[in-house]
């Protein structure tokens, strides 16, 4: 039954069912690229301190060496053994740092700042054996163990080429000074490092595109999930085809209320149709009393010719005046001028028609 349902999602996840998840924590990461990245930001840093390092560990082993023969008392053991701890922490705290910044950094540019508590919330399959067992034999743990796998053999057999490679380097540093000694072993490790970060980053990239792959199969919706989505936020279809169709028709009532008694209808000619009324003395600006595209702009049109309302074809003020304006609202006073000139021709017209 599990398997028939997962077969059955094949709709890509919708923007809201990828909120609700990160909503409830669920999002991708890497931690191989993670661990990439902080290896690299960490190989860096040792290039820059290691003279510094290696002059702390020439410190600090002269001062093993030398007291290994001194007469240590408890007091001096003590003093010897603080010395050490102090040594140890400025070598380590660095480091420390870094790891701690650039793990919280890696992160936040992989998810972002999300803040919840799903995953705190108690839960039974977290706790139940069964379900426990079928985590640890799952697909994904058992990919997780091959890839461990994998990137492990391949890390020992690039550092055994290193290594095999560069033996007679290590031979011939046996019984030099310590500050060659040290270079050509430092030397080796810079080698290794970055044979190491070239397949970290390797598998850091796969398992980037592997864990994106896997949170957008597992978010996968049916077509039935899709449906019950789009109800939920954009409302029955049947509940809004009904709205609409009353919306219209009270937008046909009042057209055919109003028209009849406009003064001019302005049109785009084909797709808009603004109706205008004016009365001198009466009112101090025209005002919009219809407007409609497509049929009904047609119907404003069409009722206008019936009582002789006359038609003025301007595209720039129709658009203006549909987007801006609406039913009952007096013209903005930036089209004064040309709602002035169109209902001036009006009168003229009248007035001819009159004489006639």
């Amino acid at each position: 039954m599990a398997d028939e349902q997962k077969d059955q999602r094949t709709e890509e996840a919708t923007p809201r069912r990828i909120a609700e998840a990160r909503r409830r924590g669920q999002v991708f990461k890497s931690q191989e690229l993670n661990f990439a990245v902080m290896f690299l930001i960490t190989f860096l840093l040792l290039l820059l301190l290691g003279p510094n390092l290696y002059q702390q560990f020439y410190l600090l082993s002269r001062s093993i060496f030398g007291n290994l023969f001194l007469n240590l008392t408890p007091t001096s053991t003590r003093r010897l053994l603080l010395d050490y701890f102090l040594w140890s922490f400025k070598i380590v705290l660095p480091f420390f740092l870094l790891a701690l910044i650039v793990g919280i950094v890696l992160n936040l540019v992989q998810v972002g700042f999300i803040l919840t508590s799903e995953p705190l919330k108690p839960s039974w399959e977290r706790i139940n054996p069964v379900a426990g067992i079928g985590r640890i034999f799952s697909r994904r743990n058992l990919v997780e163990l091959a890839k461990n796998f994998f990137k492990f053999s391949l890390l020992v057999v690039v550092i055994f080429l290193r290594v095999k490679n560069n033996l007679p380097l290590i031979f011939q540093t046996i019984g030099q000074a310590p500050a060659e000694y040290f270079n050509g072993y430092f030397s080796l490790t810079k080698k290794m490092a970055l044979d190491t970060l070239l397949v970290l980053f390797l598998f850091g990239i796969a398992d980037y595109w592997y864990q994106r792959r896997e949170y957008y199969q597992s978010l996968k919706m049916t077509k039935q999930e899709v449906k019950e989505e789009y109800r939920q936020t954009e409302g029955d279809p049947l509940i809004k085809a009904r709205l609409r169709e009353r919306q219209r028709q009270i937008a046909l009532n009042q057209i055919a209320r109003e028209v009849p008694k406009a003064t001019v209808v302005i049109t785009n000619p084909v797709h808009l149709a603004v109706a205008l009324k004016y009365e001198r003395g009466k009112m101090a600006a025209p005002k919009v009393v219809a407007k409609g595209a497509g049929f009904l702009a047609e119907k404003i049109k069409e009722i206008a010719r019936a009582h002789q309302v006359e038609i003025v074809e301007n595209v720039e003020v129709a658009r203006f005046l549909y987007k801006n304006c609406e039913v009952g609202e007096e013209i903005p006073v930036e089209l004064y001028n040309a709602v002035a000139e169109i209902i001036a021709l009006v009168y003229r017209k009248k007035k001819k028609r009159i004489s006639w």
